[in-house]
């Protein structure tokens, strides 16, 4: 939750190249997420997390960055909440306790690594559980790929969904954001 409205968090690529493509995608999430009523949270203080939460401002929306000590903060202006944590792993834990779900954009270690835990979380009995949309072409292989080399089971992998468009990832969303609200 931020600001007591239901948050989705945005993941996508950090310190790697960010096509012209993606970021025009991580736009469209921040302002889709606006018009929904839903407050953004952006992860790292790459150009995804400043093109989402910039035009999830331009649209009314509430943002929260999630950022480490050491790293860069994305340029965002005053309305937005600015959370500092130490690591980039209590980042990632901090994002999945202020989220109630996830969407993620190809690219990056984050992503991979939210998805992991994401899929870690759900699988115990205490485990939060956080829907979680891939958006882009590339994810079905990799999640065929990992949750085959993890032996996971038909519920655990059911834990994500995939998406191609912004409008497509965030009213498949809808569903799970309504019933927490």
């Amino acid at each position: 939750m931020v600001d007591d409205i239901p948050a989705i968090a945005l993941l996508g690529p950090e310190r790697e190249p960010v096509s012209p493509e993606a970021l025009a995608m991580a736009a469209g999430l921040g302002r889709a997420l606006a018009a929904s009523g839903c407050g953004v949270i952006v992860s790292g203080g790459g150009p995804v997390a400043s093109a989402a939460g910039r035009a999830a401002l331009e649209n009314g929306g509430r943002v929260m960055a999630m950022v480490d000590a050491d790293g860069p903060v994305p340029e965002l202006g005053a309305e937005a909440r600015v959370v500092i944590h130490p690591t980039v792993f209590r980042r990632l834990e901090g994002v999945l306790e202020h989220a109630d779900a996830l969407i993620a954009l190809p690219g990056g270690l984050t992503s991979l690594a939210a998805l992991l835990q994401v899929w870690a979380y759900g699988d115990t009995v205490d485990g939060p559980y956080r829907p979680m949309v891939l958006v882009g072409e590339a994810w079905p292989a990799i999640v065929k790929a990992l949750a085959d080399a993890a032996a996971l089971d038909r519920r655990t992998r059911a834990m994500v969904t995939f998406a191609t468009t912004a409008d497509e990832a965030v009213e498949t969303l809808r569903y799970y954001v309504s019933a927490r609200s």
